[in-house]
């Protein structure tokens, strides 16, 4: 058993430090932080993780309380999605697509668009090696 909890320490902890990291270069491409300094994205991942270890010291009875704004947040998300589908099906809102833009086996196949940093477009395979160990963990084989 002490064999396979190391491995799985060690897995966490780096899958751990690998969210951070995925994080982080989320934050600074979506609000375009990048290059402010040298060692920017370490730096950022430090401190992200700072305020993660702060949580976890904090314990889970006072995350928890927190839980409930987060509920709160997603709930007023899907109610603003849920809205916003009925608002466009009925005409009430136009949104940014005319009627002729309006097709509905538009998102019925895949469309994986070229990447800018790159110049490749993403396969669905690749796409699913990226997402896979996210949500299965280490264990999953």
């Amino acid at each position: 058993g002490g064999a396979i909890g190391i491995l799985f320490y060690l897995g966490t902890s780096i899958a751990g430090s690998m969210y951070v990291l995925g994080a982080v270069e989320a934050i600074e491409t979506g609000f375009n932080l990048g290059d402010l300094f040298p060692f920017d994205t370490e730096t950022f991942a430090l401190l992200l993780m700072m305020l993660i270890a702060g949580i976890v010291a904090v314990g889970v009875k006072y995350v928890n309380r927190g839980a409930v704004i987060f509920l709160g947040i997603v709930l007023v998300s899907i109610i603003s999605l849920c809205l916003g589908c009925t608002l466009f099906a009925t005409g009430a809102f136009q949104g940014e697509l005319d009627s002729s833009a309006r097709k509905f086996g538009d998102n019925m196949t895949p469309y994986y668009g070229v990447d800018s940093d790159t110049g490749k477009a993403p396969s669905f395979l690749s796409l699913l090696a990226l997402f896979f160990p996210s949500v299965t963990g280490i264990m999953a084989g």
